[in-house]
C-alpha cells in the first residue's frame, strides 16, 4: 500500500515538474521574442529619427526657397511695373510729331 501512495506522489510530481518545464520552455521563447521584437523597435526607432531630421531640413530648405522665391516675385513685379511705365513712354514720345 505505500508503494501506491509513493507512486502516486511520484506521478503527481512528475507531472508537475512536466508543466513547469513546459512553462519555462514556453517563457525562453517569449523572452527571446521579446528581445528580437525590442531590437527591432530599436532600429525603427533609430530609422524614425532619421527622417524626422531629415523631414526637419527639408521644411527648412522648403522655408529659405518659399522665401525666396517671394524675393523673385516682387522683383519681378516691379521689374514688369518698370517696363510698362517705360513702354507707356515710348508710347507717349513715338506718338509725338516732329514739327
Amino acid at each position: 500500500m505505500r508503494f501506491l501512495i509513493i507512486w502516486s506522489y511520484c506521478k503527481r510530481f512528475r507531472a508537475v515538474t512536466q508543466r513547469i518545464r513546459a512553462k519555462t520552455h514556453e517563457f525562453r521563447a517569449n523572452t527571446r521574442e521579446f528581445r528580437a521584437n525590442t531590437r527591432e523597435f530599436g532600429a525603427n526607432t533609430r530609422e524614425f529619427g532619421a527622417k524626422t531630421r531629415e523631414f526637419g531640413a527639408n521644411t527648412r530648405e522648403f522655408g529659405a526657397n518659399t522665401r525666396e522665391f517671394g524675393t523673385n516675385t516682387r522683383e519681378f513685379v516691379a521689374f514688369t511695373r518698370e517696363f510698362g511705365t517705360n513702354t507707356h513712354k515710348w508710347v507717349l514720345l513715338s506718338s509725338r510729331r516732329i514739327t
